[in-house]
């Protein structure tokens, strides 16, 4: 299995997810990163709850959003 160097964070709504994993998928093609978060409890709801993931300190960038009810 392969699993990124750095760690792996991701805030949605900005708050931190506690536990985030990132694996690859056994059979996958080459670059895929599977990336494994359970929505925070507190996180309000809305159309566009903007996501963030970090690998190794480096955050996304752009507009990653999701929709919470």
């Amino acid at each position: 299995t392969v699993t990124p160097q750095g760690a792996v964070t991701v805030k949605i709504g900005g708050q931190d997810v506690i536990s985030a994993v990132g694996v690859v998928p056994v059979g996958s093609i080459r670059g895929l990163l599977q990336i494994n978060a359970q929505l925070p409890a507190s996180v309000l709801a809305g159309t566009a709850v903007p996501v963030v993931i970090s690998i190794g300190g480096v955050a996304s960038t752009g507009n990653a959003t999701l929709a919470v009810k």
